[in-house]
């Protein structure tokens, strides 16, 4: 009943379903996007510093009901938990339907000292009302820079999804907009039907280079630098990583690989590298052209 007393009144549809994650077929949850901007997979392969872009999808609704009860969701929230990447803290974009928001008007994004991305979804207006239609498509687009760390193999994301809810019907919710000295309590997770949806992985890998002569013995004392084109390109610069070498960081000074036989770490896979001699062996002429050198 809406009158003098009672100026206002919440419509909640009943047949509003609970926000979800399509499954990976549809793109939902984390994935890496391709080069398109629309394919998505959940694996892919890249070198020590190539940049990455990521999104997070799902469905959103505007009610959910469980145990009979429904309540009116108020705002989403968005987590990404890097291991051996950087997320691009610039990146990060927000699309409701077709609409795309306004960073610190519609959405927060926070970061911790470890990385962690949270991004925040607000739901409802100042007057309680749901801002969008529901359902609707959500997704969460982002970037992230492959670190050192992946110098063995592999960097992964992990993201998760959650709401925070309240009964538009009990203003002493602790969820409730108006009752804002109660904390509210924890999200309520929403999962995909396959943990792995929410899951990425990016491959790096690795080649071995040994110099030798016509005999096959090793040479020592020959020095090569990395680069990405036969003549001209540009060069994969390279550090010191124990007894082998990994690719540099965009923070790092590059330097000479010594061969004799070393492992050269942190390349993409599928990925054709030059070597160029820029010093041969003691009795040994330097090679006049870069030899290839094919990751896989």
């Amino acid at each position: 009943t809406v009158d003098s007393t009672t100026p206002n009144a919440t419509v909640i549809d009943k047949n509003t379903t609970n926000p979800t994650i399509p499954d990976s077929n549809n793109g939902g949850g984390k994935k890496i996007l391709a080069a398109d901007g629309k394919t998505t997979t959940s694996t892919t392969t890249a070198k020590i510093g190539d940049t990455v872009p990521f999104q997070f999808k799902f469905n959103a609704t505007s009610f959910v009901t469980a145990n009979g009860v429904t309540k009116q969701i108020k705002s989403y929230t968005i987590a990404d938990t890097p291991t051996a990447l950087t997320i691009n803290q610039d990146s990060v974009a927000v699309k409701v339907g077709t609409q795309t928001l306004v960073k610190g008007t519609d959405y927060t994004v926070a970061f911790d000292n470890t990385g962690k991305m949270t991004v925040v979804l607000k739901w409802i207006k100042d007057d309680k009302s749901t801002i969008y239609n529901s359902p609707i498509e959500v997704s969460v687009t982002y970037s992230a820079v492959v670190t050192k760390e992946a110098k063995e193999g592999q960097a992964t994301n992990t993201a998760t999804l959650g709401y925070n809810s309240f009964d538009p019907t009990n203003p002493t919710d602790p969820n409730h907009p108006d009752n804002p000295d109660t904390p509210d309590t924890p999200d309520t997770p929403v999962d995909p039907k396959n943990p792995e949806d929410n899951k990425t992985i990016v491959t790096t890998h690795r080649f071995t280079l040994k110099k030798t002569n016509e005999a096959k013995d090793t040479l020592t004392g020959a020095e090569f630098k990395l680069y990405d084109a036969l003549s001209g390109g540009a060069e994969i610069k390279v550090v010191k990583d124990g007894d082998a070498y990994r690719v540099a960081e965009a923070n790092e000074t590059g330097v000479a690989i010594e061969a004799g036989e070393v492992v050269i770490k942190g390349l993409k896979h599928s990925t054709t590298y030059y070597l160029e001699e820029m010093k041969a062996p003691n009795g040994y002429n330097i090679l006049t052209e870069r030899q290839s050198i094919e990751v896989k």
